[in-house]
């Protein structure tokens, strides 16, 4: 399984009629909150790790790709991920 960024809007939608994921670059995040402010069921939640504060998407099957987290990330950390299985 890998994962494809998805990078247009109209990628956005068709990705959200069917049922795709979203993803955080824990790398890029600096743990600002402002996604799990915004994310209205709750989806995303932080960790901290070795005293660094992560966003993670915890709670996938709740996800309704609103696109409200990806578009208040001020370090572009959250992106909308279409799962491929490659067996």
């Amino acid at each position: 399984m890998w994962r494809k960024v998805i990078s247009s809007w109209k990628e956005w939608w068709e990705t959200r009629q069917s049922g795709e994921m979203i993803y955080v670059v824990s790398g890029a995040c600096t743990g600002c909150k402002r996604c799990t402010k915004v994310c209205r069921h709750h989806v995303l939640s932080t960790v901290s790790v070795d005293g660094k504060v992560y966003a993670t998407a915890c709670r996938q099957e709740h996800c309704s790709q609103c696109g409200k987290c990806i578009v208040c990330c001020p370090e572009k950390a959250i992106r909308l991920v279409k799962v491929v299985n490659n067996n």
